[in-house]
């Protein structure tokens, strides 16, 4: 399993909003072949999120992927995989929502 982690802060100005976070996959890219639809589908789902704090905190991403679904790759040829990160606030207003790559 091909794995990886980091971590992205966070803080409201506003102490009464709670605050939420989701990932998504932005886009992918490769210097090798097209990437194949097992890849494709396994790097939609290949980041999970644990947040800590509702107002300030931190958003831990672990990144865990197959390796076999990369064995296709010549030495040298890569993929990339861009990820947003999204936090939400419930203040409903139309700044509430930050994103990071």
């Amino acid at each position: 399993t091909l794995t990886d982690s980091g971590s992205v802060t966070f803080a409201e100005v506003d102490d009464t909003d709670v605050l939420t976070s989701s990932v998504a996959l932005a886009s992918t890219s490769t210097t090798g072949p097209t990437i194949p639809t097992g890849l494709a589908t396994a790097l939609s789902s290949a980041i999970s999120l644990t947040q800590t704090g509702t107002n300030d905190g931190t958003i831990v991403w672990d990144f865990a992927l197959d390796n076999s679904l990369t064995q296709y790759l010549a030495a040298g040829e890569i993929v990339t995989a861009v990820y947003t990160i999204t936090v939400t606030d419930d203040s409903g207003t139309g700044n509430n929502t930050a994103t990071q790559d």
